[in-house]
């Protein structure tokens, strides 16, 4: 029965692509998750999947093109029918999913950024996985092989979104070259516009509703001169050749975000700039209040995220508030180059929710915009999606000196055996406004 409900589902994908082809053998195998793991968890039977695995690379890479005709899926269907006949149909839909994905997956990215400039993906459906040049970028890597190994319903560059998702996903395709000159020789930037945050640079509105203590509208108390500020940093960095600058969290506003992207536009227009991830700021929209993250890429086009978990702030007179916005949980997979990208704000990154979502991703690239007196979460989660996703993970956070914590400003975590994985800068140790900047290719402290 198993088996024939496989040959229905890929007898309907006539005149279709590959993609669909290797959703339909993915979702076999969550279909038959547990009976999988239990026959892959046998050395014999690992040795079956592999052997179907390599007659199905051997089919696939006659074909050489991502749609599949009639023909080749009458051909296909008989192909599989045969090892069913001896083998368990979740093994052979395993070995045919990774032979497709060893001889045609190079397509698979392709494919996708030719449907649409962006993609909102519901429960179920498959989505590339990047595939960027790691050790020419980071050396020798951190992690073997067979711990990244892909989920039992996975390949290395096809995976499919859960059955019941936490986030909200969708993949953009709007800045494909944005990353494609990343290598070791490139760096990373960490742009600290503010000493002292925390009530002497920045202000806020405080208030009740209904009885909840609240606050928004985080601000600095001189926005031109916190303008000259970031546009400074901004010009160091392009001087220094960053290829990627980061800016905590709550450094602008509505007005500076349009500002300084009017000038980032203009500027990248005639020169070489980094990509820019404009800190966060408070924002309303629709009658919607929200702390907006802003991507500025190099070729004029820009993204946003909203933050997705609100902070609770203690105030002077002790009083505990929460941050009022709006709150949905959506993440944006940007495909730049050969790598994928994705912002979170402050708490998004906190907590284990939005890291296993990125994990499931196979997302890249993670930066953080943060502003926070605690930040061991931060560089727990950053390490540990370095070593089991493979990700570059980078925070700004914006903190006080003289905060009780002992807080970081930045944390790099990096895909990269040995002890040049992770990178703490203390705050005690910065003198803002600054600029920390980090060679992806250099083993050194920030």
């Amino acid at each position: 029965m198993d088996l024939e409900s496989l040959l229905t589902s890929l007898r309907a994908c006539a005149g279709g692509s590959l993609v669909a082809v290797a959703a339909v053998f993915l979702h076999h195998c969550r279909s038959n998750r547990s009976a999988l793991d239990t026959l892959l968890g046998q050395p014999h039977r690992h040795h079956e999947r592999n052997q179907v695995c390599l007659a199905a690379r051997l089919f696939f890479e006659a074909l050489d093109s991502d749609e599949v005709d009639a023909e080749d899926l009458q051909s296909l269907t008989a192909e599989v029918e045969l090892h069913g006949k001896s083998l368990p149909s979740a093994l052979v839909a395993s070995g045919f999913a990774h032979g497709l994905d060893l001889a045609l997956g190079r397509l698979f990215l392709p494919w996708f950024r030719q449907l649409h400039p962006t993609l909102r993906l519901e429960a179920g459906e498959p989505f590339p996985v990047a595939d960027p040049p790691l050790r020419e970028v980071f050396g020798r890597l951190n992690s073997k092989p067979m711990r990244l190994e892909p989920p039992l319903d996975a390949t290395e560059r096809l995976r499919l979104i859960p059955a019941q998702p936490r986030w909200d996903v969708t993949l953009s395709f709007r800045a494909t070259d944005a990353m494609a000159t990343l290598s070791a020789d490139s760096a990373i930037g960490f742009a600290l516009p503010n000493a002292h945050p925390d009530g002497e640079e920045l202000t806020w509105d405080a208030y009740e509703r209904q009885g909840e203590a609240l606050f928004f509208n985080v601000r600095p108390r001189a926005p031109e001169q916190q303008e000259g500020r970031i546009r400074k940093l901004i010009e160091e960095a392009a001087r220094q050749g960053v290829a990627l600058l980061l800016l905590p969290e709550l450094c602008v506003t509505q007005e500076l975000v349009e500002a300084l992207g009017s000038w980032y536009r203009r500027e990248a227009a005639r020169r070489s700039l980094p990509l820019v991830v404009l800190g966060s700021a408070h924002a309303s929209e629709a009658g919607l209040r929200r702390n907006r993250c802003t991507t500025l890429f190099p070729d004029g086009s820009r993204a946003e995220h909203d933050k997705a978990e609100p902070f609770v702030l203690e105030d002077g007179a002790g009083t505990e508030r929460r941050e009022d916005i709006h709150a949905e949980r959506s993440l944006t997979v940007h495909f730049v180059g050969r790598w994928s990208l994705s912002t979170l704000v402050c708490k998004d990154f906190a907590g284990t929710s939005a890291v296993e979502a990125l994990r499931h991703l196979g997302v890249r690239i993670v930066l953080v915009p943060a502003f926070s007196a605690k930040t061991q979460a931060f560089a727990t989660n950053a390490s540990a999606l370095a070593v089991h996703a493979q990700a570059l993970c980078a925070i700004a956070n914006a903190c006080d000196p003289d905060d009780a914590e002992q807080p970081a400003s930045a944390i790099l975590a990096l895909p990269r055996k040995g002890p040049h994985g992770l990178y703490v800068r203390p705050r005690a140790d910065v003198q803002p406004p600054a600029l920390l900047v980090f060679r992806l290719g250099v083993s050194h402290s920030l």
